[in-house]
């Protein structure tokens, strides 16, 4: 009987102890499992993370690329050229990033045992969105440098142009000037009345000798003692006397001296032939 217990109780003890192996053995293989599925989790978030922050940097890519076509061919203001440009430069900037974060991806997906066919798909929808991109982002680049490159050829043209019209301008107020100062020579004369005395002294008058006339406007007289005048502005000269007497040379004809409040006034008729012979008229008065 107690043989008989003992065998039993060797049985019992060597079953419980395979029990035990067999737990121990299933307990890690689902440990093992547990912590490859932790690692598909946190590799699958990580593959999913940066997909989605690619497709952001695409979505913000189509904003700005709208934005670009639409006013890229217009006719635009500096502001609008200067953020044209700015957006191109940040489109390439967010491609770059693009571009390295698919780089890891692709070489994370080539040593992974993981193996999702539309994990796969979408990764390589987002490199052939990406070399599309780019491309289009440098036929944008080539274009806007062309439209730049003639904006700022126009704005030289423009520039010289302005150049020239103002010289131009400048030319031409050169020339008015100068014709309006021939015009005024042209029709400019003096005029000067005084007794005799008073003409004498100024050597507009001179005495011509014993048995010689005087003389007028011989050299050295006093040309700051005439009146400066326009002719086609003086018709009449008022010479404040009852007795005259015009000592120049001027056509008959031309002027006439009438008296008014018992004064003589010289009335000129015919200005461009009283000037004709001479652009000084002296005349005396007593």
């Amino acid at each position: 009987m107690k043989q008989f217990l003992f065998i039993l109780s060797v049985a019992f003890f060597a079953s419980c102890s395979h029990q035990t192996s067999d737990v121990k053995k299933l307990q890690q293989e689902n440990d093992s499992l547990l912590q490859a599925k932790s690692h598909l989790e946190n590799e699958t978030n990580d593959y999913l993370t940066s997909m989605n922050e690619i497709e952001d940097n695409f979505s913000k890519i189509k904003e700005m690329e709208n934005y670009i076509q639409v006013n890229k061919s217009s006719e635009n203001t500096p502001d609008i050229r200067t953020k044209i440009n700015d957006d191109v430069i940040q489109i390439s900037e967010i491609l770059k990033a693009n571009k390295e974060k698919l780089a890891i991806l692709n070489h994370k997906l080539s040593r992974s045992n993981l193996r999702i066919a539309a994990l796969e798909q979408t990764v390589a929808r987002l490199n052939t969105t990406l070399n599309e991109k780019i491309q289009l982002i440098q036929s944008l680049s080539d274009e806007l440098k062309i439209k730049d490159a003639t904006i700022t050829e126009l704005s030289k043209n423009v520039d010289t142009l302005h150049q020239t019209v103002n010289t131009l301008s400048a030319q031409k107020q050169q020339q008015q000037n100068e014709l309006a100062a021939q015009d005024a020579k042209l029709h400019t004369a003096w005029y000067v009345f005084g007794t005799a005395k008073e003409l004498k002294a100024q050597k507009i008058i001179t005495s011509g000798g014993l048995f010689s006339s005087e003389k007028v406007l011989q050299k050295d007289f006093n040309k700051q003692y005439f009146v400066k005048i326009d002719i086609r502005q003086v018709k009449t000269i008022p010479l404040y006397s009852k007795k005259v007497k015009i000592l120049t040379t001027h056509p008959q004809g031309s002027y006439t001296l009438d008296k008014k409040d018992g004064n003589y006034v010289l009335t000129i008729k015919d200005y461009n032939e009283f000037w004709s012979v001479s652009r000084y008229l002296v005349i005396q008065v007593d």
